[in-house]
């Protein structure tokens, strides 16, 4: 669970590329549209780490997508 405000995904509208997702990682924003956040949730639990973030974020998109 996130603890502080930018650890929080947020979501961008981007000309040309359609909704994405920003989420820090190791305190360096990174954006991801659905496919790209698709796959982090993938490597991330192959290699037995956290997903939390990543699914959140997910959820944002897929709400906000309809």
């Amino acid at each position: 669970m996130p603890t502080h405000r930018k650890d929080l995904p947020r979501v961008y509208n981007i000309p040309g590329e359609g909704l994405v997702c920003e989420i820090y990682c190791n305190g360096q924003p990174l954006l991801f549209d659905r496919l790209g956040l698709e796959s982090r949730i993938v490597e991330r639990r192959k290699t037995g780490l956290d997903t939390g973030t990543e699914e959140q974020a997910l959820q944002l998109l897929n709400e906000m997508q309809g």
